[in-house]
């Protein structure tokens, strides 16, 4: 028969203490207790395998333990591994964290409800890169006293903190470097084109070749979003078909990078003797090709690091002044651009 799970009752029975000393100290409450009482109380809790009732602790201190991030979806490589880092950032403050898929095409019935649900079940929402859709809701959400923190490439309306992600410098360097290796005939490839006029990738990308007074060259590859890779390696392929190759891609992302580089490859194309590649994001995966890519590295680390500070603080703070930071993302050269 399974055993049931240790409640606080049973393990301030085992400690000899009372419940509430028990609990302030699990909820590291500030009280007059020895570092060593906290020890036997934070051992003796993992020994036992006692998990707190979220519900009743919200009761009692306000507070759910509990973060929601806000992000579009979890299918591009980029949007995993923030979601990871946040994961892990959280962790390692004795947070959880739930994940909120903003996607689009949801109602507005339901944006309402998701609004009104994360009132009481989170301490706070860090809403990294949401679509435009989204914002009126997160608007209300800090109107009714729920901390928000935004973070990545966009400055979010209503929202009083912000960690933001500079990619201008790292594009423009990373078009210039590929017009300073000799390419003449430079595409910008992305699954995102009929967005492409707000993105810094794609205005670095039309500013540097219109200052090198070289034509641009754009490749789409539109398709299911469940499958970018797939998409994107499909039509490089039936674009190689009708066109000649360009000698360089900057490709949107590190996903559209590594489909590209699978695409070249079918064909018969070396990289980057005959195509020099690059991506953006800074994946794991992009070091781990036969060719390594260049790619722009986003600030992974110092996002999560600083959006938990500032979402921390104004929980603690709520009436505390808007705190803001801008982040650079960084070019990191390898074998795929010829470096």
């Amino acid at each position: 028969m399974l055993k049931t799970q240790v409640n606080l009752t049973e393990l301030a029975k085992s400690l000899n203490l009372s419940k509430g000393t028990v609990s302030r100290i699990l909820n590291n409450k500030p009280a007059p207790f020895s570092p060593q009482t906290r020890e036997r109380v934070l051992t003796m809790a993992k020994n036992m395998g006692y998990q707190p009732n979220p519900l009743a602790r919200a009761l009692v201190t306000g507070r759910t333990g509990c973060v929601s991030l806000w992000v579009q979806d979890l299918l591009s490589s980029y949007r995993a591994s923030v979601a990871q880092y946040f994961e892990s950032r959280l962790e390692e403050e004795a947070y959880s964290l739930s994940i909120n898929l903003h996607g689009h095409g949801v109602r507005d019935e339901r944006k309402a409800e998701i609004a009104n649900f994360m009132r009481v079940t989170v301490d706070g929402i860090i809403a990294h890169e949401p679509g435009w859709d989204w914002w009126p809701y997160l608007d209300q959400i800090v109107d009714r006293g729920l901390p928000v923190v935004g973070s990545g490439l966009w400055r979010i309306t209503g929202v009083l903190d912000h960690v933001i992600v500079n990619l201008d410098n790292a594009s423009r360097q990373a078009v210039e470097h590929l017009v300073d290796s000799g390419r003449s005939r430079i595409a910008y490839l992305s699954h995102f084109l009929h967005t492409g006029a707000q993105d810094p990738r794609f205005v670095a990308y039309n500013e540097v070749l219109a200052d090198a007074g070289l034509p641009v060259e754009y490749i789409g590859a539109m398709g299911n979003r469940h499958e970018i890779r797939h998409s994107v390696r499909r039509h490089l392929r039936a674009y190689a078909e009708s066109n000649v190759l360009p000698d360089a891609i900057f490709c949107h992302n590190d996903d559209a990078a590594i489909a590209a580089y699978r695409a070249l490859c079918d064909i018969g194309a070396q990289v980057p003797g005959d195509v020099a590649l690059i991506g953006c994001d800074g994946i794991e995966d992009t070091e781990y090709l036969a060719t390594p890519l260049t790619t722009i590295a986003q600030p992974y680390e110092d996002l999560t690091k600083y959006a938990w500070q500032f979402l921390k603080r104004r929980i603690d703070e709520p009436d505390a002044s808007p705190q803001e930071v801008t982040l650079n993302a960084a070019l990191v050269i390898r074998e795929s651009s010829g470096n």
